[in-house]
């Protein structure tokens, strides 16, 4: 089953893999690899989905790969190591179709997936996938295959950009019609949004602001710590979709004790069935007033897109610490029925506009 996509945008795509159980507030010295791809995405990006393939091929033993020498035995190899974690990155349903490309799977040290701008009225917004490759990646092979599959080439200081000339016949090997180069920060990235890149280039180059100056999402990955994956969701998205709530307008008295996070996070566990929502809060004091109203939803409440109790879905329990609420779930179907619940604001985590 390939995990959904949409998380708060038609244009954001979402692909959950697996992450281990939550560590603790500390990231290990240097930073985690969440904190690394901060450095690489816009300030104001709203939405961040992340995924540590490199670290997950590695638990799995399928790092062994060369991505230029992919045999139809290592494909079944890695997709077999894989099923119980979902399907990985957005390349990893197409590693037949990837193949013998230049830029594959095998290639990807760390995936993000970002939109970012005026979440409120889309004017100005933003998307693009953003990979780190490995150190031995070829980015001359790819300009090169870029341009036989005719892609026009642009080059702005140590950063390429490709745009291919036929719109309408992308999808073949590669599935953005906008691909940008950055050698000197192993960086590829990818969109279909005209102008995207312009912001993520800037940002590679430090003329545009990144998430790491901005600190948005900082606290949520400090308590992701080295997952492999997380989603997180800020700022006015947090509660709502640009194409209206997922919870109908009828049932929001049953809601309105609860108080609207800042912030949530999801991570998945690889080691259990668990998953944790994080629920971040502007004030102390508003995640003390919320965490009884979150205890009462999973206990007494319904969950509003199936109308069945929470308590009938899986076990759920609810800690806050300080301005943060994590609600550890273990759902009857898994974690894919956790990232249905995050995709859809309707699990423990669920919340209202202002």
């Amino acid at each position: 089953m390939r995990l959904g996509r949409h998380l708060v945008s038609s244009a954001l795509g979402l692909t959950l893999v697996a992450a281990p159980t939550l560590t603790g507030c500390g990231l290990f010295d240097g930073g985690s690899r969440l904190d690394e791809a901060f450095e690489y995405l816009p300030a104001d990006s709203y939405s961040v989905v992340f995924t540590d393939r490199q670290a997950i091929a590695e638990r799995k033993g399928v790092d062994d790969i060369d991505p230029r020498d992919v045999s139809e035995d290592d494909i079944e190899r890695y997709r077999t190591a894989l099923e119980v974690e979902s399907n990985g990155t957005i390349l990893s349903g197409s590693l037949a179709a990837m193949q013998n490309a230049s830029f594959n799977e095998f290639d990807i040290v760390w995936e993000a997936e970002t939109s970012w701008g005026d979440f409120a009225t889309a004017r100005g917004a933003g998307h693009a996938m953003v990979w780190k490759v490995t150190d031995d990646f070829d980015f001359d092979a790819l300009a090169e295959e870029l341009s036989d599959l005719d892609y026009s080439g642009t080059s702005t200081g140590e950063a390429q950009q490709f745009t291919a000339n036929d719109a309408g016949a992308v999808g073949g090997t590669y599935t953005w019609s906008h691909m940008l180069l950055v050698p000197d920060e192993q960086l590829v990235a990818g969109t279909a949004w005209e102008g995207s890149l312009d912001t993520i280039a800037g940002v590679a180059a430090d003329d545009v602001d990144s998430l790491a100056d901005d600190g948005e999402f900082d606290d949520l990955a400090e308590v992701a710590g080295e997952a492999e994956h997380v989603a997180l969701t800020g700022g006015a998205a947090t509660c709502g979709l640009e194409s209206g709530h997922p919870i109908p307008e009828r049932f929001w008295p049953e809601y309105a004790d609860l108080e609207a996070p800042a912030r949530r996070a999801l991570v998945i566990s690889s080691e259990s069935a668990e998953s944790q929502f994080v629920l971040e809060y502007a004030e102390d004091s508003t995640a003390e007033d919320d965490v009884d109203a979150r205890r009462q939803l999973v206990a007494e409440g319904i969950e509003p897109q199936g109308r069945q109790p929470f308590s009938a879905l899986g076990e759920f329990d609810v800690e806050r610490d300080g301005d943060l609420i994590v609600v550890s779930a273990e759902y009857e179907r898994g974690p894919q029925q956790a990232l249905s619940a995050f995709i859809g604001g309707t699990g423990p985590d669920l919340c209202l506009p202002d």
